[in-house]
């Protein structure tokens, strides 16, 4: 899991390279001034916090429904919330510390808007709105990982984090690299690279280190 993370955290500058190269730094500009406006929102401790806990609750019940379970009461409150799911698996308990539900959200929105007028009118805004909001899932979930959080025990502080990792900077590369019109090949071609060269590098370690405890023991 350790070598996916490192794979996806570094497909995200590779795709920052290839907007460069591209010359599309445009939208890219524009969303990070959205993330930039909630991470002084966050500076200054504005933070809708219900909203935080309303999506958080309603992406355990987005996955709970994928995943096939029925879906009960839900309850919000600014000190936390809850829904009842009739089952519960890795997916559904983690989902929401990586899918930004107000930026999918988002986007869908931007989609239908772009079918029903033929252009997305005002991308400016809409970048600037998908880079404010993925700010909201961010600020939040780092958050959220430095608390004991029962979702994050219940597999492991390590695999919990190192899975976050991974799935949050794959999306974030993959919404880069479309908000950057560059090819969405980039991200997966540099994920599988790095991911590759980290396995590998692990695996040598530990060949390594096997050698060294045998000759070790030989003696």
């Amino acid at each position: 899991m350790m070598p996916a993370a490192w794979g996806a955290a570094a497909s995200v500058p590779a795709v920052f390279s290839a907007i460069g190269d591209a010359g599309t730094a445009g939208p890219v500009f524009w969303a990070s001034c959205g993330f930039m406006a909630f991470g002084a929102a966050w500076a200054v401790r504005v933070r809708p916090v219900r909203a935080y806990v309303l999506a958080h609750e309603l992406t355990h019940a987005l996955f709970g429904i994928l995943c096939g379970a029925k879906v009960g009461r839900l309850k919000v409150a600014a000190s936390g919330g809850s829904v009842a799911l009739s089952k519960s698996n890795m997916l559904i308990t983690l989902s929401p510390y990586f899918f930004p539900f107000y930026a999918v959200l988002l986007a869908l929105a931007a989609l239908c808007a772009s079918l029903a007028c033929g252009a997305l009118p005002c991308p400016q805004a809409w970048l600037a709105g998908a880079g404010f909001l993925w700010g909201f899932h961010l600020c939040f979930t780092v958050s959220s990982l430095v608390v004991r959080q029962p979702d994050i025990q219940e597999y492991g502080r390590v695999f919990s984090w190192t899975l976050i990792l991974a799935a949050n900077a794959a999306f974030l590369a993959f919404s880069l690299a479309a908000a950057g019109q560059v090819p969405l090949s980039i991200p997966a071609v540099a994920a599988a690279d790095h991911a590759k060269q980290a396995y590998l590098a692990v695996r040598d370690a530990a060949c390594a280190a096997a050698g060294m405890l045998s000759a070790a023991a030989g003696r």
